[in-house]
């Protein structure tokens, strides 16, 4: 139902379009989707999306992925996790190691990635990230640096807003995703995805901080769904059988069961 709502709702309306035109970047490094193929190449390789999500999520900065939602910490002394007034953000390397897993596994080049990261650190390392090509929007991200929560701030220009739509909606292209589902972009992401999925079947993915405030009734009824070997149904402290709990939130699908759909609807769109 989520699904459904968000296709709706968040059609691009043409100056969305227009912004999506006019602030598209593409850094090219290797043959894949946005930059061109080999002659050899008889198959699209997928893409990925990933939302590196900083700006006023950076009350603290973590190094390693998960592995639960990032407004909760580990109370020793009562034993058990207890909400808190900070949220974390993670580092780009948590991003790129999950990015590289998914690339072995799924033959990903080209990234589609949008970023609230303020000091350019994200966007100015693409160029040296050479085993993908990048495609992002290219505007002004320094009004992103934590004041306060951005929906309560009066100093920011119209990129907030525009490029938060212009990111959903290119992002959503993608066949898979790396994001942070603590945030409701990335959520917004992933359920746009799912109504556009190019395999008929729910895209991989993986959460840097584990189960997000909207995710957990989600991850139930798949969890109903899905059994066996195609598809790998991992939760972090929701308390459901057959969920390791040293795995961090994610779908991730056998590459040949992933591919072979990805492949079939190549082949049905090259008939039409």
């Amino acid at each position: 139902i989520a699904t459904a709502v968000t296709q709706v709702f968040s059609q691009p309306t043409p100056q969305l379009r227009q912004y999506l035109a006019e602030h598209v970047k593409v850094i090219c490094h290797v043959a894949g989707p946005y930059c061109g193929y080999d002659a050899e190449e008889s198959v699209k390789t997928p893409t990925a999306a990933m939302h590196v999500r900083h700006g006023d999520s950076c009350d603290r900065v973590r190094s390693e992925i998960g592995p639960f939602n990032s407004m909760f910490a580990w109370d020793a002394k009562k034993g058990k996790l207890e909400r808190v007034g900070f949220r974390y953000c993670y580092t780009l390397t948590v991003y790129l190691d999950e990015l590289r897993k998914l690339q072995r596994k799924y033959g990903v080049r080209t990234v589609l990635l949008a970023t609230d990261n303020a000091d350019g650190k994200v966007i100015g390392s693409l160029q040296r990230e050479k085993d993908f090509n990048w495609v992002f929007l290219d505007y002004p991200r320094s009004q992103f640096k934590k004041k306060g929560w951005m929906e309560f701030r009066r100093d920011v220009d119209e990129h907030v807003p525009f490029s938060i739509a212009a990111a959903i909606e290119l992002l959503s292209s993608a066949d898979m995703f790396i994001g942070n589902m603590g945030s409701h972009v990335s959520r917004t992401i992933y359920d746009k995805m799912i109504a556009s999925a190019a395999t008929s079947v729910l895209p991989p993915f993986v959460s840097s901080m584990g189960t997000g405030c909207a995710v957990t009734s989600q991850k139930i009824v798949l969890s109903k769904t899905f059994r066996g070997d195609d598809v790998q149904f991992a939760t972090a402290s929701t308390g459901m059988a057959n969920a390791p709990a040293e795995i961090n939130g994610s779908i991730i699908m056998d590459e040949g069961t992933f591919l072979s759909f990805y492949n079939r609807r190549l082949l049905k769109k090259a008939e039409v």
